[in-house]
């Protein structure tokens, strides 16, 4: 009698057939990894010839704190800044500044007007006058401005608040431009200290606050999320946590985002299946979209070159 073959056999087989990656999917995610690649060296190099983000944050978290400190009351100044706010921004502009000095770029005009009004409200008058002097001479809102507090006589206010209106940079430095040429009563100091101890208050709480909503989403709480509808959801969740973090304080967006992927990602739950299924439609969806983008970019270079 011919001897007939294990009924769990046939069933590996199939399944081992199944599990087979296609030959097209293997293609694709060949194609994509050489995408991958040449992107990333080509932002890394970008990236490189940048200011560090970690430290524009350091900054930028520093200028709040200055701008809060006439509006924080004494238990609560202690917890949201230690030592002194002022000297260790006059730190991070100096580093700014030297840094991009010796990878041979021109410091930004607004870090070189901040620094130079820093100087004049900590009592170097001398080097500030020296610092708008050689600000003075180059061209943008924020040299037409050391001109201004050089010469105050030479302008009307009238201009001097069209040079405002033309001022890119921080709260920061718009508020102190604004009180160096038009006087502290006219610059609304009080709303704007309001809004920057709120901002401070957000940036400190905020990661306790998404930590308790972690900690919700770890215990599975029921009924949380409606069945269906967890890929909308963590889409819409991690759209809203990015403008969110960036509201509050500014390129932090990216962090965010990158470290909730990471939480998300190593998260056991009922519906990190649906997610990784969902996650791979949208790789091929952005893949294709750059191969269309690449090829439009392509024909218009073509196009405006002849």
């Amino acid at each position: 009698m011919p001897r007939s073959e294990p009924r769990g056999s046939g069933v590996s087989a199939e399944h081992e057939s199944n599990n087979q990656t296609p030959s097209w999917k293997s293609a694709l995610a060949l194609v994509s990894l050489a995408l991958s690649l040449l992107l990333w060296l080509n932002g890394m190099v970008t990236s490189l010839q940048r200011p560090s983000v970690g430290d524009d944050l350091s900054r930028r978290q520093l200028e709040l704190t200055v701008l809060a400190q006439g509006n924080l009351s004494e238990p609560i100044r202690p917890l949201l800044s230690s030592g002194d706010p002022l000297q260790a921004l006059q730190e991070s502009l100096t580093t700014a500044i030297t840094s991009s000095e010796e990878d041979g770029r021109t410091p930004a005009p607004e870090l070189l007007l901040e620094q130079a009004l820093l100087l004049e409200r900590t009592g170097q008058a001398e080097e500030a006058t020296a610092a708008l002097q050689d600000l003075s001479a180059g061209t943008g809102a924020p040299s037409a401005i050391a001109a201004a507090l050089l010469t105050p006589e030479a302008s009307t206010r009238s201009e001097r608040e069209e040079l405002l209106e033309h001022l890119k940079g921080s709260t920061l430095l718009r508020q102190w431009s604004c009180e160096a040429l038009l006087g502290a009563g006219a610059c609304n100091g009080e709303a704007v200290a309001r809004r920057a101890s709120a901002q401070l208050l957000s940036v400190t709480l905020l990661p306790g606050v998404g930590l308790i909503a972690g900690i919700a989403l770890l215990l599975r709480v029921e009924k949380l999320v409606p069945e269906g509808l967890e890929n909308v959801f963590t889409l819409s969740l991690a759209l809203a946590a990015f403008q969110v973090s960036n509201a509050i304080l500014h390129e932090s967006g990216i962090v965010t985002v990158t470290v909730a992927g990471m939480v998300v990602g190593n998260v056991r739950s009922r519906a990190l299946g649906d997610l990784r299924e969902f996650k791979e439609q949208l790789t091929l969806m952005f893949i294709g979209m750059l191969f269309v983008l690449l090829a439009a970019t392509g024909i218009l270079t073509m196009l405006t070159y002849r």
